[in-house]
């Protein structure tokens, strides 16, 4: 994954390799010191050292980075991981909402780093770690100038494979455990990625007042790459009733204004909001215009926000059924609806319209033909005991 990420926070746990920088089984010293890269340009630019920091924002030399991170290996195999390589990418938009010069958003994302601690500190729901200062958790922020000289940011954090327990004790904790919060068994703890993830999002949301699209979210993204046809299908439903909800206030104003004039729409008018949608699941929606519609022509509107045209099949006791044309396929109502919402929906088409709806119609006529043959039978049975 790219770590310019443009429209949405990239956020990575990394482990990987045996050798070099990326190796997470021995020293952590080569990861540290290459961390330290931008140190040399920033010194030559006459721009202050970002140094490691504590999550309370106290810097750290890196030699005290490297000592700390290599000393707290207890009980810790030679071939398994003695850290991990955490790295948090703030997109382009959401680097913006941390300020506007390089000291604002440092500041700032040394805020967000103190709470991304404590996120990944409670995802283990570790009995016995409770605090932050347990984990040998380190920082770093990284600036630079893009081709187009913008200023980007990215965070990068090196993390003990042990935590600090009571005493001598240590406390073996990884975010790449397969074990979702587990308390029962050998493993008593867990650490679900996904749901770290997104509390990332969430809390840098709350912290810069940022609102997140459905398209820039995690669920969303990890959906569409990996998620089952039923995740996808979830997250594609969220994004099309974000985008008919941004679009709302515009429809209504459409709508109002077309009212004012009485004027048709035109065939620009319509190309324009056909072109708006495209694919989307749309039944709820279907549902909801019906509902808030003042006007037939501001619930064609709506529908046209959706790619669909009305149509209707009429008997000569009234509207007998609606159905919508999206991409030239018919879709009956009656065939995405249950039945009680197909009848609400003749019945609000009759009330924007005047048309009466064929089932009410019937209805009408059938208690009718009850009500007559009950008073008959009403009669003929007075007669009977008349006659007796």
């Amino acid at each position: 994954m790219d770590i310019l990420a443009e429209f949405d926070m990239n956020i990575q746990i990394q482990n990987s390799g045996e050798n070099g920088v990326s190796n997470t089984k021995g020293s952590c010293a080569p990861l540290a010191n290459y961390l330290d890269h931008e140190d040399a340009e920033r010194a030559a630019l006459g721009l202050p050292i970002l140094h490691f920091f504590k999550p309370d924002g106290q810097d750290v030399p890196t030699e005290e980075v490297i000592n700390k991170i290599d000393r707290n290996i207890k009980d810790l195999a030679k071939k398994t991981d003695k850290f991990f390589h955490l790295m948090v990418a703030p997109s382009i938009n959401e680097v913006k909402k941390m300020g506007e010069t390089e000291s604002e958003q440092y500041l700032n994302a040394k805020l967000f780093v103190y709470f991304l601690t404590i996120a990944y500190l409670q995802q283990f729901h570790r009995p016995g770690l409770e605090n932050e200062d347990q984990l040998v958790i380190f920082w770093k922020i990284h600036f630079w100038r893009d081709a187009n000289h913008e200023l980007q940011l990215h965070i990068h954090g090196i993390v003990s494979r042990n935590a600090k327990g009571v005493g001598d004790r240590v406390i073996k904790i990884s975010p790449l455990t397969n074990h979702r919060n587990t308390m029962k068994g050998a493993v008593q703890t867990g650490f679900d990625r996904t749901e770290f993830y997104t509390k990332c999002e969430k809390i840098f949301d709350e912290l810069f007042g940022y609102e997140r699209s459905v398209s820039e979210t995690f669920e969303y993204n990890n959906a569409m790459a990996h998620g089952t046809p039923e995740k996808r299908e979830e997250q594609s439903r969220l994004l099309a009733k974000e985008e008919i909800s941004n679009k709302k206030d515009d429809i209504k104003e459409i709508a109002t204004l077309l009212k004012k004039r009485n004027d048709p729409l035109s065939e620009e008018t319509k190309e324009a909001i056909n072109e708006a949608v495209a694919h989307i699941d749309f039944s709820d929606e279907i549902v909801r215009s019906f509902k808030e519609a003042n006007t037939h022509l501001e619930l064609h509107l709506e529908l046209m926000l959706m790619g669909l045209s009305l149509r209707q099949k009429k008997s000569e006791d009234g509207v007998e059924e609606l159905a919508f044309v999206k991409q030239g396929k018919l879709i009956k109502a009656k065939d995405i609806l249950p039945e009680n919402l197909v009848k609400s929906l003749l019945w609000k088409w009759g009330k924007l319209t005047g048309q009466q709806p064929a089932f009410i119609v019937r209805e009408k006529r059938t208690a009718e033909i009850k009500a007559e043959q009950e008073q008959n039978i009403s009669q003929v049975t007075r007669k009977l005991k008349i006659r007796r």
